[in-house]
C-alpha cells in the first residue's frame, strides 16, 4: 500500500474515523521493528555503582539506572558498546564533547554530570557519561503504546524542546540525534508535560564557538538515525543547526500523523526519501493547508537555506501558533532538480558505502 497516497486520500475525505485508523496504521507499522537486542552480561561500574536495571539500549550504546552506594542517590548511566569502544577516534570524541554538553545547564535538558569508564564483559574499557534520572516515559514510548496528542499539547511539547536546543546551540552544540526516544515527558508539580531532551553522545561541538571538539567532527561521517536524518546529513556534509530543525520537524510531523515523513525498514530508501521526495500533507483534521502545515513543511525542506536559519527565528512563529496566532512563511524557491539528482546519487553511494563498511554509525 501507498501509505503516503492514502494520507493524501483520507485528508481529502474530512471523515474522522478514516483518517484516525490512518494514523494508528502509520503509527503500528513504523514501530513494528524490533528493538536492539542487548547484552544479558552488564558492565562493571566499580563498587560505587549499582545497576539497577536496563532502561534502553541502541547502536551506540545502553542506558542503566543505576544507585550510587557512596551518596544514595539514583542516577542514569550511558555506557557505550564494546564494538563502538574499538574506535579510537570516535571514543576520543565522545570524551571531548561530552566534557562540553556538561556545561549545558537548562530545565528542559537532562544534565551531565561526568563521565568515567566501565569493564566490559571481556575486561575491555567503555567509556560512560553519568547523568541526571528522568521519571517520565520517552515520547518513543508514549507513541509505541498508542498515546494521541492533541495539537495544543503538540506545540507545548515542541516549544520546550525547541528552547532546549536552542540553550545548546547557543553553546555551540548541535545534537544531530533528535529523535522520540531522546525526549522524555514528565508531569510537572501542576501535571503538565515537561520535556526533557537527553543523549549528545553524537552530538556536534561548533568549532568556531566551542573549540572542545575542534577537528574530531568532520564531514563525512554517517551518525544519526535513518527516519529523522537531515538530507545534508544522510550526504555525509556538514551540518549545523539547521539540521536539528530539520530532525526536529520530522518528530513534530510524527506527532501530527502517526509516523515520521519517511519511514520503513529499509534505511536506504528512508535515506533516498530525505534526499529527493516530498512528505505527504498533513490530515484534514491535523492542519492539512493551515499555517502549522506551511510551519512543518517549512522544517522539512530539503535545502538548509530554505529552512528557518537558526532556532530562535523558528522559535517565534512556532510560539504564535501556539498562542493561536497567524504566521507567514515564504514560498520555496525553485529547486534545481539536476542538481538534487547528481547529490541523491553522491548520497546512495555514500550511504552504500556507510553500511557496509561502518555499520555501527547507524543509530536504529
Amino acid at each position: 500500500m501507498d501509505v503516503r497516497a492514502e494520507l493524501c486520500r483520507c485528508s481529502s475525505s474530512g471523515r474522522k474515523g478514516a483518517v484516525d485508523t490512518l494514523y494508528e496504521r502509520n503509527r503500528q507499522t513504523f514501530y513494528e521493528t524490533a528493538e536492539y537486542e542487548e547484552s544479558s552480561e552488564p558492565p562493571k561500574l566499580g563498587d560505587d555503582f549499582e545497576i539497577l536495571e536496563l532502561l534502553g539500549s541502541g547502536a551506540m550504546g545502553a542506558v542503566y539506572h543505576v544507585k550510587q552506594i557512596s551518596s544514595q542517590e539514583e542516577f542514569a548511566v550511558k555506557v557505550m558498546r564494546a564494538e563502538v569502544s574499538r574506535d579510537k577516534q570516535l571514543v576520543k570524541r565522545f570524551k571531548l564533547e561530552a566534557k562540553a554538553v556538561e556545561s549545558l545547564d537548562h530545565p528542559n535538558l537532562i544534565p551531565v554530570f561526568g563521565q568515567g569508564k566501565a569493564r566490559g564483559p571481556s575486561d575491555e574499557e567503555l567509556p560512560y557519561l553519568l547523568m541526571g534520572l528522568s521519571r517520565g516515559d520517552s515520547l518513543k514510548a508514549l507513541l509505541k503504546k498508542g498515546e494521541r496528542f492533541d495539537k495544543e499539547r503538540i506545540l507545548n511539547v515542541m516549544v520546550q524542546v525547541a528552547e532546549a536546543l536552542a540553550h545548546a546551540h547557543a553553546n555551540g552544540i548541535i545534537h544531530r540525534d533528535v529523535k522520540p526516544s531522546n525526549i522524555m515527558i514528565e508531569k510537572n508539580e501542576s501535571e503538565e508535560d515537561l520535556v526533557k531532551v537527553l543523549d549528545f553522545s553524537i552530538a556536534k561541538v561548533n568549532p568556531v564557538e566551542n573549540r572542545v571538539g575542534q577537528g574530531l567532527t568532520m564531514t563525512g561521517e554517517f551518525l544519526g538515525t535513518p527516519a529523522y536524518m537531515s538530507p545534508e546529513s544522510c550526504l555525509g556534509r556538514a551540518v549545523d543547526e539547521r539540521s536539528d530543525l530539520y530532525s526536529f520537524g520530522c518528530v513534530f510531523y510524527e506527532l501530527l500523523t502517526g509516523a515520521p515523513p519517511f519511514a520503513g525498514h529499509n534505511p536506504v530508501q528512508i535515506i533516498v526519501d530525505h534526499i529527493n521526495s516530498t512528505p505527504a500533507p498533513l490530515p484534514l483534521d491535523r492542519g492539512k493547508g493551515s499555517d502549522l502545515e506551511k510551519f512543518v513543511m517549512k522544517l522539512l525542506r530539503k535545502e538548509p537555506s530554505e529552512r528557518y536559519q537558526s532556532i530562535e527565528e523558528m522559535l517565534v512563529d512556532l510560539k504564535a501558533l501556539r498562542e493561536g496566532r497567524k504566521i507567514k512563511i515564504e514560498g520555496m524557491k525553485r529547486r534545481i532538480d539536476e542538481k538534487r539528482e547528481a547529490l541523491m546519487a553522491v548520497g546512495v553511494v555514500f550511504l552504500t558505502f556507510c553500511l557496509v563498511l561502518a555499520p555501527r554509525s547507524l543509530s536504529i
